[in-house]
């Protein structure tokens, strides 16, 4: 290996051991509700279905199930403990999918921007470091756009966002349209990343349909006098066309499938006006890290001088632009549709600030272009941005922070949770004769359906003996039914 790359190569690696570190031990990933027991072994035929509760999320639906398969069967019987074995494989995934988005904005800078590796290296820090930052408002409990409610929403929101953000990262490296290197298994590889992208969640997806609209928007010939240019311009773009039109048919799907119907009745009730107000003022209420809003502007300054220098905007920063304002509008119209509080969640605003980030650390590259020297105080923002994320508190939120439910306890109390719940079923699995189990859950003050352990229909057990069963835990397919026992708090 060429020297060279032995620096990069350690920069990755130990960027990869930070994530597996932050998931596995600062952060844990672990199961506890009943989501996330159901989707560890509710496993789909890869194609979206009208039938589906979620008829588009293939992607997130095949991938959940299948890692946590393998955890049970090549990391359970290593370490003995079966919650450890879910939160290795899970975290490990995770990391691989970080490290890599984190890597494609290297090989952007590198590859499209002709940036030098080291300081290559020190921009993808700060677009990392910019992730943390925004809404670092406080010294502990915050979140970040990498930040999901339980294990069930890393895979589908985190997942889906940034295998979307990375498509968008390597549309803006290469054509994908006129490479002249891509042969057919790359482009075979290609179509199966766009279709699980597309195929994953409706406030993921956007990030890549949207951004594939505004590139269409910005080089569509107009005029009148302009058909035959039109025609021909539809001809050279009909993969993005096509993108576009299948996202559409998929969303469709999403809007006829069980769960949109379910919340449509529930919707029926407020009205889409009200829902709406709710969506804007729940964006709204958004707060933001004033470092992060100060180095926003700061690379806005610099859009706005290099239009001034160079009497024009680049290409992608308009269509980066664009995007990010087109979402916030698809984000509040959507949320308006579903669930309205869901326009101030971190990982649906993803979608939003990725254009914002890029953009900001190509304000960065702008400026060194300008003013060579000015790289000299990159390191020392670097670290100034570092303590801005590492407070004397834990500074950011472990899997514990509803915005939905007012559910507030301790990773450690859900771990405790866990193993005794586990314990029960085990136990109930390795008396002869017994078909039945009868598991204790805590009771959990909230808005009645004792979430995360939910009693209606036995949710929670049905999907914890089903997962057990199917991860060879328990031998027996039991039937389970879910009794309240003491409050959480007491655990």
């Amino acid at each position: 290996m060429n020297r060279k790359n032995y620096l990069p190569v350690a920069f990755f690696v130990g960027l990869f051991m930070f994530f597996l570190l932050y998931y596995i031990v600062i952060h844990p990933l672990i199961p506890y509700n009943s989501d996330d027991w159901m989707f560890m072994s509710a496993n789909r035929i890869a194609l979206p279905s009208i039938h589906a509760w979620n008829p588009s999320r293939v992607f997130p639906e095949f991938l959940m199930p299948l890692v946590s398969e393998l955890a049970s069967f090549l990391i359970y019987p290593l370490c003995h403990d079966y919650f450890l074995s879910q939160t290795i494989l899970h975290s490990f995934v995770i990391s691989i999918f970080l490290t890599s988005y984190v890597g494609m904005f290297y090989h952007l800078l590198y590859k499209r921007f002709s940036v030098e590796k080291k300081l290559a290296m020190m921009l993808s820090l700060l677009f990392l470091l910019l992730h943390y930052l925004i809404f670092r408002t406080q010294d502990t409990a915050n979140v970040h756009l990498f930040y999901s409610n339980d294990l069930t929403c890393h895979y589908f929101y985190l997942i889906p966002n940034v295998v979307n953000a990375m498509l968008v990262m390597s549309l803006l490296k290469k054509d994908w349209l006129h490479g002249n290197d891509f042969n057919f298994v790359k482009k075979g590889m290609l179509l199966l990343v766009v279709y699980l992208a597309i195929c994953s969640n409706l406030f993921c997806s956007d990030i890549l349909v949207i951004f594939l609209g505004t590139q269409i928007l910005t080089t569509m010939p107009f005029g009148k006098k302009k058909a035959k240019k039109y025609i021909s311009f539809v001809k050279q773009n009909i993969c993005f066309f096509g993108i576009i039109g299948f996202w559409l048919f998929v969303n469709l799907m999403e809007l006829m499938g069980p769960r949109a119907a379910y919340l449509a009745k529930e919707a029926q009730t407020v009205g889409f006006t009200s829902q709406l107000v709710t969506s804007i003022h729940s964006i709204l209420a958004v707060k933001y890290n004033v470092f992060f809003v100060l180095l926003a502007l700061f690379a806005l300054a610099v859009s706005v001088y290099a239009l001034k220098k160079e009497k024009r905007l680049p290409l992608f920063t308009i269509q980066l632009l664009l995007s990010s304002v087109i979402t916030v509008i698809y984000v509040v119209l959507v949320s308006a549709k579903s669930v309205p509080s869901y326009s101030s969640r971190p990982d649906i605003l993803f979608a939003v600030f990725f254009p914002i980030i890029v953009l900001a650390v190509l304000g960065i590259v702008k400026i060194t272009r300008y003013w060579e020297k000015s790289i000299i105080v990159l390191p020392v923002l670097l670290l100034i941005l570092f303590s801005q994320v590492n407070r004397s508190l834990p500074t950011f939120a472990d899997l514990r922070i509803n915005t939905d439910v007012p559910f507030n306890y301790t990773l450690n109390t859900l771990q405790r949770v866990n193993y005794d719940i586990l314990k029960q079923v085990v136990e109930a699995d390795k008396k002869n004769g017994v078909d039945n189990v009868s598991i204790i859950v805590p009771h959990v003050e909230n808005d009645g359906e004792n979430w995360p352990y939910l009693l209606i229909y036995n949710n929670y057990s049905n999907s914890l003996i089903q997962t057990l069963y199917k991860h060879g835990i328990i031998e027996k397919k039991l039937k389970g039914e879910m009794k309240v026992g003491k409050d959480l708090s007491e655990y």
